[in-house]
């Protein structure tokens, strides 16, 4: 059994009282030398697999939303900044930081985040929110700035946060999807920056601060029933039809080996 570290001992001795987000987690969790442990690079299939098959549902609800809030957006949603009707354009990926959805008319973009509830969504309000790279978000912020677009002294960057959790309204069910201006983003050490190899650079990611008096709810979006789990399976399995989980690879090979049609000796 490994040691309890010095800086596990230090907490429990002086009971060190942590933020309130940190409260409930165990305290060697919260030790740096157990927390930063060298990572390993996984295949866009590994990732996706671990991601949304074998981690906490919400990581997988949040590409899901992402989706959700977008479809709807582009086909019934005018633009926020300028009120352009069908000028909204999906622009996901890692290639999109920043700019989950973006306005073809004006330059705006649109950050898309999704939350349990929508008390977790005002409480990110009043604090912040979890955002992607740093130096990413300042890249895009200066292309706006050099007049991309003809009208781009007038966009603005949005967050958009949509609650997975539908509410009744006179019209049934649905997600309530609330919008704010973003003030800025501070710097966010993850713990990837501590697993980079000798002459890498550290990319830190981002905390998200709105203008508070922008934020409010811009529309609402039905509940959508189904089986999420069972959908992005679908997805997955037409992106990669012959992907084998990690834990399986070494069975898979056993097995294909002995199918393997044994050789004859050849007669003399």
């Amino acid at each position: 059994m490994v040691g309890r570290s010095k800086f596990t001992k230090t907490m429990e001795k002086k009971r060190i009282v942590v933020q309130y987000q940190y409260r409930g987690i165990r305290t060697a969790d919260l030790d740096p030398l157990n927390r930063f442990i060298p990572g390993r690079v996984l295949s866009n299939a590994d990732f996706f697999y671990k991601q949304w098959f074998e981690e906490d549902l919400a990581a997988l609800l949040g590409t899901v939303f992402e989706a959700i809030v977008v479809s709807h957006a582009i086909y019934k949603v005018s633009c926020y900044c300028c009120k352009s009707r069908k000028s909204l354009r999906w622009n996901g990926g890692t290639a999109g930081a920043w700019t989950d959805m973006t306005c073809i008319k004006c330059g705006s973009d649109y950050e898309i985040k999704s939350k349990r509830d929508v008390d977790k969504i005002y409480k990110g309000f009043e604090h912040s929110f979890r955002g992607g790279s740093y130096g990413y978000f300042f890249k895009r912020r200066r292309e706006r700035e050099l007049g991309e677009f003809e009208s781009s002294s007038f966009s603005k960057q949005f967050l958009v946060v949509v609650s997975r959790s539908a509410s009744q309204t006179r019209k049934g069910r649905s997600y309530p999807v609330y919008i704010a201006e973003i003030r800025d983003v501070l710097p966010r050490l993850k713990e990837s920056n501590f697993c980079i190899e000798a002459g890498e650079t550290i990319r830190p990611g981002s905390e998200i601060r709105i203008k508070p008096s922008t934020k409010e709810l811009w529309f609402r979006i039905p509940e959508v029933k189904q089986n999420f789990r069972m959908v992005s399976k679908k997805v997955f399995d037409s992106v990669y039809p012959e992907y084998v989980p990690a834990g399986e690879r070494g069975q898979v090979e056993n097995e294909n080996y002995s199918k393997e049609p044994e050789v004859e000796n050849p007669v003399e």
